[in-house]
């Protein structure tokens, strides 16, 4: 039997479809205003969306289809098809799917090569359907002495959606990938992913305020019955009033009065990174939380243009290594 395919689905069917943000219809507008073409579709009731984005200097673009909640034959002869319409050197798959031998040999077998991640393999997962009081018993006693300490110095978090907080949460921002060493997304990116975002109802922003000062803030997205921690930043001062464990607490709280069953942390080096991995100290924050870490089946490209593939993997290191070069001066 062929595949029920509706290229051009509307909203009210789409989203009930997907399970993660980035595949929400709300983040495709966003796309949209980063330049990206955008195709989305529905395969026999399973929903998805796709990026295109052309290649500088080149008449190719590369495709991106992140967080997917499914893959199958008729999902990849799609993808072969629009990526062949967009002149696609490739298509780079991170399916939001459990790792399992099987599934890996499947892709496998669906003519996919394992790729570099965009997106982590590994993320962290706080369960929300426990008591707030087994919640806290469950934390690191370090993190629940934090937690408490922060109350007691006077940290206040507010949830704040206004442009006022916004513009905090961006200079926050720009100070926290400065200080780390990060390459981060600039203004008009978070911008536009903000107000996208939060208009749809996805996005939230908090705030930890200690003596009227914002020491740190999040931008957190809610989608379905799960809660995300994409975006944070922080600042040094103060850094004695644990204002980011409050900050975090609050934000479980959230997520269970908003009816999530679970608080995804977005993403983490794995189960037991090096300490001189550059995201270790995240990962030891999130950890005290006592989530559980998630591996997931991770980046496969799809390979339209054989020829010009390699080429451009080529081209990716160098820019890559000179990314990681601009960040370090």
């Amino acid at each position: 039997m062929s595949p029920q395919l509706n290229s051009n689905p509307r909203q009210q069917e789409y989203d009930p479809l997907v399970n993660h943000p980035i595949q929400s219809w709300a983040w495709g507008e966003f796309r949209k205003k980063m330049t990206a073409q955008v195709d989305r579709f529905i395969i026999n009731q399973e929903a998805g969306q796709i990026f295109f984005y052309q290649l500088p200097l080149f008449p190719f673009t590369i495709g991106h289809c992140p967080k997917i909640n499914f893959i199958n034959r008729q999902l990849i002869d799609h993808l072969t098809l629009l990526g062949q319409k967009r002149q696609a050197l490739f298509i780079k798959i991170e399916p939001h799917i459990l790792a399992n031998p099987k599934k890996e040999k499947e892709l496998s077998a669906l003519g996919l090569h394992r790729g570099r991640e965009n997106f982590s393999q590994y993320t962290m997962v706080i369960n929300l359907n426990q008591s707030p009081d087994q919640l806290l018993a469950s934390f690191a006693s370090k993190t629940r002495y934090n937690i408490r300490l922060a109350k007691r110095k006077g940290v206040r978090v507010i949830k704040d959606n206004s442009t006022a907080a916004f513009n905090i949460y961006w200079r926050l921002t720009k100070k926290t990938t400065a200080r780390q060493g990060f390459y981060a997304h600039n203004q008009d990116y978070h911008e536009k992913m903000w107000q996208t975002m939060s208009r749809a109802g996805i996005a939230h922003l908090f705030r930890a305020e200690y003596q009227k000062e914002t020491l740190a803030a999040w931008i957190l997205f809610k989608f379905g019955n799960t809660l995300y921690y994409p975006y944070g930043a922080s600042s040094r001062k103060h850094r004695q009033v644990m204002a980011s464990n409050l900050l975090m607490w609050e934000a479980i709280l959230f997520g269970q009065k908003s009816g999530c069953q679970q608080f995804d942390l977005w993403g983490t080096p794995g189960p037991n990174p090096e300490k001189t991995n550059p995201w270790y100290g995240f990962h030891r924050f999130k950890a005290g939380y006592n989530p559980e870490t998630i591996k997931l089946l991770g980046a496969h490209d799809l390979i339209i243009k054989p020829s010009l593939y390699p080429f451009y993997q080529a081209l990716d290191s160098l820019r890559r290594q000179y990314l990681k070069f601009k960040t370090k001066l």
